[in-house]
C-alpha cells in the first residue's frame, strides 16, 4: 500500500510541476498585470473637445457650431489618430509614453490640406493641438486634459464606444 501511495504522489507531484511549468512567471504575470493598468489609464479611444483651461482659472466653453461630430479626436493604439477640426477631417500620427504621460502630434493633416477654410475656432484647436506635450486621464470622469503649455490645456470628455 505505501508503495502505491509513493506512486500516486510521485504522479500528483509530477502533474503539479507540469501545470505550473506551464504557467507564466510572476514577473511576467506582474509586466501584464502594469501594463494593462497603463492601457486603462491610457488616452485611447474617442473625445469631444469641451473648452480650452488654464489651472487655476475656469474653462474656456467654445461655440462649437452646429455639427455634433465637430472638434473630436481619437486616439488608436497604433499611434495615428483621426477627427473632425470645425469643418474638416482630420488624421495624422502621434506618440505617446504611457508610463510618464506624454503625447506630441507629429503630423497633422487636414481633408484635401484645406485649413484655410477652418473657422477661427477650428485654426485655435489645430494650432493648439500641435503643441500638446503631455496628458492627464482622469477616469473617474472621463475627461483627458492634453497639455499645451505648463497651465494651459484642451478639455476632452470621452465619447461612448459605438
Amino acid at each position: 500500500m505505501s508503495g502505491m501511495r509513493r506512486n500516486t504522489i510521485v504522479m500528483l507531484f509530477g502533474l503539479l510541476m507540469a501545470i505550473l511549468s506551464a504557467l507564466p512567471g510572476c514577473s511576467r504575470v506582474d509586466e501584464l498585470g502594469l501594463e494593462s493598468s497603463l492601457y486603462r489609464q491610457s488616452p485611447y479611444g474617442k473625445w469631444k473637445l469641451q473648452g480650452y483651461g488654464s489651472k487655476g482659472s475656469q474653462l474656456k466653453q467654445l461655440a462649437l457650431g452646429k455639427n455634433p461630430n465637430a472638434f473630436t479626436l481619437t486616439l488608436h493604439a497604433d499611434g495615428t489618430f483621426n477627427g473632425i477640426s470645425s469643418v474638416n477631417e482630420i488624421r495624422g500620427t502621434y506618440s505617446c509614453d504611457l508610463k510618464h504621460h506624454n503625447i506630441s502630434f507629429s503630423q497633422i493633416d487636414t481633408e484635401n490640406n484645406r485649413r484655410a477654410s477652418e473657422t477661427r475656432e477650428g485654426n485655435l484647436y489645430l494650432d493648439r493641438l500641435v503643441k500638446v506635450y503631455k496628458y492627464e486621464y482622469k477616469a473617474s470622469a472621463d475627461q483627458l486634459y492634453l497639455y499645451y503649455s505648463n497651465t494651459e490645456y484642451l478639455l476632452f470628455l470621452k465619447l461612448p464606444d459605438k
